[in-house]
């Protein structure tokens, strides 16, 4: 199957895939604990969220770097909080990027964590999908 259309959370206005992007900034701040980090070139980033910490799928979240925020998809669903999965490339000379590296590198220690900010973004999928056919 194929979904065409988004649906706003808050106001029900549906959103055509051909309208482009829409951004919503993420207000709420978080300190999540980092479980673990695999794998190259992609890594998984899998943190621990706090219980206060919800979203829907479609929206993302905002690692906190001091020279700024990194916006980053989630990769997993709701239904796996308290685990939360981002899924991370890194790209030579992207200022984001390199932010990012700087995080992860510190983000190996036992007990590191991360400070987030979301989830932001008001476009998400329903909460059911139509079966395929």
């Amino acid at each position: 199957f194929m979904i065409d259309k988004l649906k706003n959370t808050k106001t029900n206005e549906e959103f055509s895939l051909d309208e482009g992007p829409l951004t919503i900034p993420a207000t709420d701040t978080f300190r999540a604990d980092v479980v673990s980090i695999t794998g190259l070139p992609v890594q998984r980033i899998v943190l621990r969220m706090p219980a206060a910490f919800t979203f829907r799928a479609g929206q993302y979240l905002e690692v906190l770097h001091p020279d700024g925020p990194i916006p980053l998809s989630i990769a997993s669903g709701p239904a796996r909080l308290p685990a939360l999965h981002l899924h991370y490339r890194s790209t030579p000379g992207v200022a984001d990027a390199t932010r990012m590296d700087e995080l992860l590198a510190a983000a190996v220690e036992p007990g590191a964590t991360l400070d987030v900010r979301g989830p932001g973004g008001d476009v998400s999928l329903p909460d059911t999908l139509p079966a395929p056919g």
